[in-house]
């Protein structure tokens, strides 16, 4: 009577669990609104959560299947040369095809865009990627910065990371790899993901191999910081080499998306390719040009697998004494935790860089910095309760509530932390 008593609260809480982790999927149809042709390629995601999300095939169509917890996020329709649709999730049904129509993007060349000078896309992206030297730092600097990484397996959020980074860099003409990282406090709650052992073996031989050919990170949080590709700027055969851009550049180039000012200041947003063969830009991949300096304050870098967003990289910057530092990153890319790789098995890995100081900063001590060979991640400070109580980072940087809310599901984040205290 017992083990019966005992194997019906299991299914009880096996239900429970099932319940609370209940998926639902949409599917729908986008269309130019003019002519009602289905549109191929474009991209459907979420807004807080873009790593969920899915390319529309040949005939339009699109199929998501997200977790409740989702419901407060918004449906983003994105396309090359149209506006952006942006659509409450509670206001879509799950049982219909929905239709989802895209208006056209007329983009007007204002009179001072024009100033006489006659417009060169090529020319225009050339002078962005020939200023980097000027436009980005030309001496040592000092960021402070927060590090959030949520993990995610078949759209649960399974994993938390926090933590509150210093980093000491020297100027763009130096690989990133120079740089030094300081871990101040740190955070992470239990790792619920289906973790195989075996995958986590291999890819770290892989990385591994990274290393040895291209000295690529072991360190997680150094492996993100490293990710900017504009660094490369002086390495041959890579996207922001001047003579190799000037090479493939008509397999890389693209068209303009849009065009609009930011404290007077015009910006163009124009879209490439996602690889270097050549190919219709689809948008997913970008950089934005401050027409003012010819800065690249920002851009991103994507591929998609199966229909689904693959891997993403996004740099933002900001200009602090004449020179562009960096605002923000995020990088999206493939758990590979087991050996059936799943379209909704992510690391989503973020730096926001609260400030930059120039002049008399402290610089990070050597033994304060972190290992960018070390496999096991960071040196990790004891988890204080009370410093994450008064930290004002994260009322600036709020974790997004659908995200809290899956993660909770399994065990309040509080008892999480203390597991890894």
């Amino acid at each position: 009577m017992r083990v019966t008593g005992f194997f019906i609260l299991c299914l009880w809480v096996t239900n429970l669990t099932n319940a609370q982790r209940k998926f639902v999927e949409i599917k729908g149809i986008v269309k130019d609104k003019e002519n009602k042709n289905p549109l191929h390629g474009a991209v459907c995601f979420f807004k807080n959560n873009e790593h969920v999300g899915h390319v529309t095939d040949s005939s339009g169509h699109f199929k998501i299947k997200y977790p409740k917890e989702f419901s407060d996020d918004s449906l983003m329709i994105s396309m090359l040369g149209y506006n952006r649709q942006n659509v409450s999730v509670r206001s879509l049904s799950s049982t219909d095809t929905l239709v989802f129509l895209l208006e056209r993007n007329a983009i007007v060349l204002k009179d001072v865009l024009i100033q006489n000078e006659k417009f060169d896309l090529k020319q225009l992206v050339l002078k962005a990627i020939e200023s980097i030297p000027k436009n980005f730092p030309d001496k040592p600097h000092l960021l402070e910065a927060f590090y959030r990484k949520v993990s995610t397996h078949n759209h649960q959020y399974t994993h938390l990371e926090e933590a509150v980074i210093r980093i000491q860099d020297y100027n763009y003409k130096i690989l990133p790899n120079a740089s030094k990282i300081e871990v101040l406090a740190y955070r992470e709650s239990k790792d619920w993901g289906d973790i195989d052992s075996i995958t986590v073996k291999i890819l770290s031989k892989t990385r591994t191999s990274g290393y040895n050919n291209w000295q690529t990170a072991f360190n997680p949080l150094s492996r993100l910081y490293e990710n900017n590709n504009m660094r490369l700027f002086n390495q041959e055969d890579t996207r922001f080499h001047l003579k190799s851009f000037k090479k493939y550049m008509d397999s890389y180039l693209a068209e303009v998306v849009d065009i609009y000012t930011v404290n007077n200041d015009t910006i163009f947003h124009i879209a490439f390719n996602d690889s270097a063969f050549p190919a219709p830009p689809s948008g997913r991949s970008y950089l934005k040009i401050n027409m003012t300096d010819h800065a690249i304050i920002e851009f991103q870098i994507s591929s998609q697998r199966n229909g689904h967003i693959f891997y993403r990289k996004l740099f933002k910057f900001q200009k602090t004494g004449g020179r562009y530092y960096p605002k923000f990153i995020k990088v999206t890319k493939p758990r590979l935790i087991n050996r059936d790789i799943e379209d909704g098995e992510y690391d989503i890995a973020t730096i926001w860089f609260d400030s930059v100081k120039i002049k008399n900063f402290e610089k990070v001590k050597p033994k304060h910095v972190i290992d960018r060979l070390d496999k096991q991640g960071h040196k990790k400070p004891n988890y204080d309760p009370a410093f994450w109580l008064d930290l004002k980072m994260l009322d600036k940087y709020p974790l997004e509530r659908g995200v809290r809310k899956s993660l909770e599901s399994y065990q309040p984040l509080e008892e999480q932390f203390q597991l890894h205290e």
